[in-house]
């Protein structure tokens, strides 16, 4: 008998579920329909904040511009540099990169593209962007043709509508790419 009633209560769900959908109504389990169009949305506007990102990099890099460079960053934000120093906050990675700007890289030429953008949450992304920099004095070991290329790897977040780096790790590539 408890059997019966329990499929008497399902069925009974079921019609009411489905009269519900038929009537327009959203049914309990339904996604809304505008979710699809929401992540291609938050997708294309982290693709759109990545692309800024790696053209700000290059860009400010070429001008020597620490304040440029530095406004990628969020203040808490953390880079490992390619000789894996750690420097813990925007104010420290301006600085070391104003230093490199004024000993070995003050003639260099950066180019920055985009790898690939791994979409994590609506307000969380990482970046992969390769990098290539020449007219380093001298240029480092290991850099064939004086050209220095990196593979950086950014975690962007979205705070109060604007999108940051927070970690962010450099590393060499060695020899031809």
């Amino acid at each position: 008998m408890k059997h019966r009633a329990l499929v008497s209560l399902v069925a009974i769900g079921l019609v009411t579920l489905c009269g519900a959908a038929q009537a327009g109504a959203p049914t309990p389990d339904a996604s809304p329909p505008s979710a699809s169009a929401r992540d291609a949305a938050a997708n294309g506007e982290q693709q759109t904040a990545a692309d800024h990102l790696a053209a700000q990099f290059a860009e400010s890099w070429n001008r020597r511009d620490g304040k440029a460079y530095g406004d990628a960053y969020w203040d808490d934000a953390e880079l490992v540099d390619p000789s894996g120093q750690v420097w813990s906050g925007r104010a420290a990675i301006i600085q070391t990169h104003v230093d490199l700007w004024k000993g070995p890289a003050r003639d260099t030429h950066m180019t920055a593209q985009v790898r690939r953008v791994q979409f994590l949450t609506a307000d969380l992304f990482i970046v992969d962007i390769d990098t290539a920099a020449s007219g380093f004095s001298p240029p480092p070991p290991g850099a064939p043709n004086g050209v220095v290329r990196t593979r950086l790897k950014h975690v962007v977040q979205r705070r109060n509508g604007e999108w940051k780096i927070l970690a962010s790790q450099n590393t060499f590539v060695a020899g031809p790419r």
